[in-house]
């Protein structure tokens, strides 16, 4: 199970995820998703892939990780963040987290 066994297992697991990981859209955008989520380093591949793709609570992937669920959030806050960087080569405001911020500033 992806909650269990040594890091190696659970980073393969991740990979495994990703590789059947095919929803609607544009296969571009997919694979340039694939690809940010792979560069990611392991701890916050771990925790977005546990938290966006299995569903599990920031409380639930503390406990899989094995570290307090503040450091969850900020690891899943900086995998968005390097997502988001890489997907704007595919779309002009990636995933539209800039474009939020500013709408918010100029309200």
């Amino acid at each position: 199970m992806l909650l269990s066994g040594p890091r190696s297992r659970k980073t393969a697991a991740t990979f495994d995820i990703l590789q059947n990981w095919n929803p609607p859209g544009t296969g571009e955008i997919c694979e340039a998703v694939k690809s940010a989520i792979e560069d990611l380093c392991e701890e916050q591949r771990v925790a977005i892939v546990l938290r966006e793709f299995n569903g599990l609570s920031y409380k639930q992937v503390a406990a899989a990780m094995s570290c307090p669920v503040g450091t969850v959030r900020s690891r899943v806050f900086r995998a968005r963040e390097a997502i988001d960087h890489r997907l704007r080569g595919v779309f002009d405001d990636g995933l539209g987290r800039n474009r939020c911020k500013r709408a918010l500033r100029v309200n």
